[in-house]
Protein backbone atom coordinates (compact mmCIF):
# COMPACT_ATOMS: atom_id res chain seq x y z
CA UNK A 1 0.00 0.00 0.00
CA UNK A 2 2.70 3.02 1.27
CA UNK A 3 4.71 2.20 -2.34
CA UNK A 4 1.05 2.47 -4.22
CA UNK A 5 0.52 5.74 -3.27
CA UNK A 6 4.43 7.10 -3.18
CA UNK A 7 3.93 6.18 -7.17
CA UNK A 8 0.96 7.47 -7.09
CA UNK A 9 1.79 10.90 -5.34
CA UNK A 10 4.55 10.88 -7.66
CA UNK A 11 2.71 10.47 -10.83
CA UNK A 12 -0.13 13.18 -9.93
CA UNK A 13 2.68 15.44 -8.63
CA UNK A 14 0.02 16.09 -5.72
CA UNK A 15 2.35 16.75 -2.88
CA UNK A 16 5.23 17.89 -4.35
CA UNK A 17 8.55 17.26 -2.55
CA UNK A 18 9.98 19.73 0.07
CA UNK A 19 6.64 21.55 0.90
CA UNK A 20 5.23 21.20 4.56
CA UNK A 21 2.14 19.70 4.97
CA UNK A 22 -0.48 20.38 7.43
CA UNK A 23 -2.48 17.73 8.03
CA UNK A 24 -6.37 17.47 9.21
CA UNK A 25 -6.59 14.93 12.21
CA UNK A 26 -9.88 13.82 13.63
CA UNK A 27 -8.11 10.78 15.24
CA UNK A 28 -10.80 8.70 13.13
CA UNK A 29 -9.04 5.58 11.12
CA UNK A 30 -9.17 8.00 7.79
CA UNK A 31 -7.37 11.00 9.37
CA UNK A 32 -4.58 8.51 11.20
CA UNK A 33 -4.02 6.38 8.11
CA UNK A 34 -3.44 9.13 6.35
CA UNK A 35 -1.11 10.71 9.18
CA UNK A 36 0.45 7.45 9.35
CA UNK A 37 1.23 6.81 5.52
CA UNK A 38 2.32 10.39 5.11
CA UNK A 39 4.35 10.32 7.97
CA UNK A 40 5.97 6.75 6.65
CA UNK A 41 6.35 8.36 3.37
CA UNK A 42 8.70 11.14 4.91
CA UNK A 43 6.67 14.17 4.13
CA UNK A 44 7.21 17.24 5.80
CA UNK A 45 4.13 17.02 7.90
CA UNK A 46 1.95 18.35 10.64
CA UNK A 47 -0.63 17.23 13.01
CA UNK A 48 -4.03 19.64 13.48
CA UNK A 49 -7.05 19.08 15.26
CA UNK A 50 -9.98 20.98 16.41
CA UNK A 51 -11.68 20.12 19.29
CA UNK A 52 -15.25 21.16 18.04
CA UNK A 53 -16.94 21.94 21.49
CA UNK A 54 -19.60 19.08 21.18
CA UNK A 55 -18.96 16.16 22.76
CA UNK A 56 -17.91 15.14 26.37
CA UNK A 57 -15.45 12.34 24.88
CA UNK A 58 -13.58 15.24 22.89
CA UNK A 59 -10.71 16.24 25.42
CA UNK A 60 -10.03 12.21 25.63
CA UNK A 61 -9.90 11.99 21.65
CA UNK A 62 -8.00 15.52 21.26
CA UNK A 63 -4.78 13.98 24.28
CA UNK A 64 -5.32 10.61 22.07
CA UNK A 65 -4.33 12.59 18.85
CA UNK A 66 -1.58 14.01 20.37
CA UNK A 67 -0.49 11.01 22.69
CA UNK A 68 -0.20 9.26 18.73
CA UNK A 69 1.38 12.19 16.92
CA UNK A 70 4.03 12.13 20.01
CA UNK A 71 4.29 8.45 19.39
CA UNK A 72 5.11 8.79 15.88
CA UNK A 73 7.60 11.79 16.11
CA UNK A 74 4.96 14.47 14.01
CA UNK A 75 4.89 17.49 15.63
CA UNK A 76 1.14 18.59 16.42
CA UNK A 77 -1.14 21.46 17.03
CA UNK A 78 -4.48 22.00 18.24
CA UNK A 79 -7.73 24.30 18.85
CA UNK A 80 -11.23 24.66 20.26
CA UNK A 81 -13.95 25.93 18.49
CA UNK A 82 -17.29 26.43 20.35
CA UNK A 83 -19.27 24.84 17.00
CA UNK A 84 -22.95 25.23 18.88
CA UNK A 85 -22.08 28.92 19.22
CA UNK A 86 -21.44 29.23 15.80
CA UNK A 87 -24.35 27.28 14.14
CA UNK A 88 -26.60 29.43 16.43
CA UNK A 89 -25.00 32.37 15.28
CA UNK A 90 -24.83 31.62 11.60
CA UNK A 91 -28.17 30.28 11.56
CA UNK A 92 -26.39 26.87 9.80
CA UNK A 93 -26.38 23.22 10.95
CA UNK A 94 -23.59 21.85 13.12
CA UNK A 95 -22.19 19.95 10.50
CA UNK A 96 -21.67 23.10 7.88
CA UNK A 97 -20.48 24.88 11.34
CA UNK A 98 -18.45 22.08 12.55
CA UNK A 99 -16.56 22.10 8.91
CA UNK A 100 -16.25 25.74 8.17
CA UNK A 101 -14.57 26.18 11.70
CA UNK A 102 -12.12 23.14 10.60
CA UNK A 103 -11.34 24.96 7.58
CA UNK A 104 -10.80 28.47 9.18
CA UNK A 105 -8.70 26.49 11.58
CA UNK A 106 -6.67 24.66 9.15
CA UNK A 107 -5.82 27.90 7.05
CA UNK A 108 -4.78 29.51 10.14
CA UNK A 109 -2.22 27.16 11.17
CA UNK A 110 -1.32 26.43 7.81
CA UNK A 111 -0.22 30.27 7.52
CA UNK A 112 1.77 30.21 11.17
CA UNK A 113 3.54 27.10 10.27
CA UNK A 114 4.63 28.14 6.93
CA UNK A 115 2.80 24.80 5.70
CA UNK A 116 2.28 25.02 1.82
CA UNK A 117 -0.82 22.54 1.16
CA UNK A 118 -3.62 21.16 3.53
CA UNK A 119 -4.35 17.44 3.37
CA UNK A 120 -7.72 16.23 4.59
CA UNK A 121 -8.91 12.18 4.58
CA UNK A 122 -12.42 13.57 4.16
CA UNK A 123 -14.89 16.90 4.42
Amino acid sequence: MLEKLRAHLERTGLIPGGVRVLVGYSGGADSTCMLHLLHRLGFDIVAAHLHHGQREEADREAALCEAFCTEIDVPFVSGRADVPRISREAGIGLEEAGRNARYEFFRQAAFRLECELIATAHT
